[in-house]
């Protein structure tokens, strides 16, 4: 795949292991020109032994010092990918403030730091790339570990804010937020946390996903407002499986293509470019009213055919003051439609094999 990156130039923390590697690999054979900044030159070189066009830096991009130190070896880019995150679990009251600043420092500061020096000269010449790799503890935080959840939830903060910001230009800030990504550092993780004594990296990680993956999937799949409500609606109103997985091939199918040029054509009308965050709201609300109306529609019929079962049927003649309080025996040759409270004596009431 050409991604039309060649000759570009990036700058990846954290690309030494797992998803920053990942990154670092995808890049370079793209033709990207890739610094790599790292503690321990060991790792440096045994990590991006063999990896073409990779320029590694020994800089700690978690302090001051180390950032100082990558910007003035490598003082432009094209692409910042700031991945560089630690983790650890922890019991909420035993988190201290040194394990809170760490944290910060390393998940959210290296990124503000690089940000700063790297977005103002993207926005000066109109070019440029910054993502942030956040996680789905961003906005799903785990207990075990409030403190990296909210050092996500910082980045996903910074990401939308500095977006805010080029309006106008051809810069973009993203933020990406994986799941549970298998890696060197989450193997160990997982092993910590299992209840398994001396658990193998694949009953840690089946444990893992036993408890946490339905989450993550659910939050993978569900994020826009259509699709959160639409499964629930679907089962309320009792609707066939096949056609709920039928008509969502077509919808996805006509939003991922037809959105998507029809963005492109209204990007070049001016009254659209200014009023972008109005309109997205107004067509969010216009895509809810059918799952309202289909909600309220169900929920009407459902009242209604709970009121038709609780409508007491009226008896026949009484034979003493008691006889409307006994359950006449069950009579195997019933009619299905006969009224078991009714006189046997008196005509059927009600139901569609009645005589009018």
């Amino acid at each position: 795949m050409d991604l039309k990156l060649k000759g570009k130039t990036a700058i990846v923390t954290g690309g030494t292991a797992g998803i920053g590697l990942a990154i670092v690999k995808a890049l370079t054979a793209e033709g990207v020109a890739v610094t790599v900044p790292g503690r321990s030159k060991e790792k440096l070189d045994k990590s991006l032994a063999g990896l073409t066009g990779v320029q590694a830096i020994v800089a700690d991009a978690a302090t001051a010092e180390g950032v100082a130190s990558l910007l003035q070896q490598v003082p432009d880019t094209d692409i910042l990918i700031n991945n560089l995150g630690i983790y650890e679990p922890k019991e909420f009251a035993d988190i201290t403030d040194s394990d809170w600043l760490r944290l910060f420092e390393t998940n959210v500061l290296s990124g503000v730091r690089l940000s700063r020096h790297y977005f103002p000269r993207m926005l000066k010449r109109n070019s440029g790339r910054v993502i942030f790799i956040s996680s789905e503890s961003g906005v799903m935080t785990p207990p075990e570990m409030i403190h990296y959840g909210v050092t996500k939830s910082s980045q996903l903060a910074i990401s939308r804010g500095l977006a805010e910001l080029t309006k106008r230009t051809a810069v973009t800030v993203n933020t990406v937020m994986p799941g549970p990504t298998r890696s060197e550092g989450i193997v160990e993780f997982l092993e910590k946390m299992s209840s398994i004594p001396n658990a193998t990296p694949e009953q840690a990680e089946h444990e893992f996903f036993e408890k946490h993956g339905p989450k993550s999937l659910v939050l993978a799949r569900f994020v826009p407002i259509v699709r959160t409500f639409t499964p629930i609606i679907a089962g309320v109103s009792g609707m066939r499986y096949r056609s709920f997985l039928t008509y969502n091939v077509i919808g996805g199918v006509m939003w991922g293509a037809g959105v998507t040029a029809l963005g492109a054509w209204l990007g070049n009308i001016e009254f659209v470019h200014k009023n972008i965050e109005a309109i997205l709201i107004l067509i969010v609300l216009i895509s809810v009213i059918p799952i309202v109306i289909e909600y309220l529609r169900a929920r009407g019929k459902s009242k209604k055919e709970a009121a038709q079962a609780t409508e007491p049927a009226p008896t026949g003649p009484a034979d003493d003051e008691t006889a409307q309080l006994r359950v006449p025996p069950f009579q195997p040759h019933q009619s299905q439609n006969q009224d078991p409270y009714q006189d046997p004596n008196q005509p059927p009431r009600g139901g569609r094999h009645a005589k009018r």
